[in-house]
Formats: structure tokens, sequence, C-alpha cells
């Protein structure tokens, strides 16, 4: 979606829990375990809460037949929090 960050003026753009709620990539709170279950093949991936820290981001996905969690940082290297 278009939004005043992008440039169009007059946009106002949705609060960012809002905005995650509609990508089909993003999966709301899940465990690692929880996450791990949902990739079935190299390249499929997720962003979920953190189970254990709310607020969290992490993205999750297949490489090599392996699960890898990424912990989501902002370019200050500030943790992802809403």
């Amino acid at each position: 979606p278009f939004n005043a960050a992008l440039g169009v003026s007059g946009a106002v753009a949705p609060p960012l829990a809002e905005q995650l709620q509609n990508e089909p990539w993003f999966h709301g709170p899940l465990s690692r375990r929880q996450a791990e279950r949902l990739l079935t093949k190299d390249g499929d991936f997720l962003v979920r809460e953190s189970s254990t820290t709310p607020g969290q981001y992490v993205l999750t996905g297949q490489q090599g037949g392996q699960p890898k969690h990424l912990l989501l940082v902002d370019p200050e290297g500030v943790v992802s929090k809403m």
C-alpha cells in the first residue's frame, strides 16, 4: 500500500501492527517450533512475533533443509518493537 513515507501526499500509514496483519508472510505470535513446522521447503519464510518476548519480530526461513531464525533490528541496531 502507498503511504506518506513513500511520498504519496495526504496518505496516512496505519500502525505497523495493522499493516503486518494484512501480509501473507506474517503469522503473529509463534514459537520457534511452531514456525519451523510451517516451513516445508528451502526458500519458505515467515515473519513472526516472538512468543517469549512480545514486540520482538523474527524472520524465520528454511535454507539447506535447516530452519534459520533472524531477529529483526532497525538500521541503528535497535531490536524491533512495537
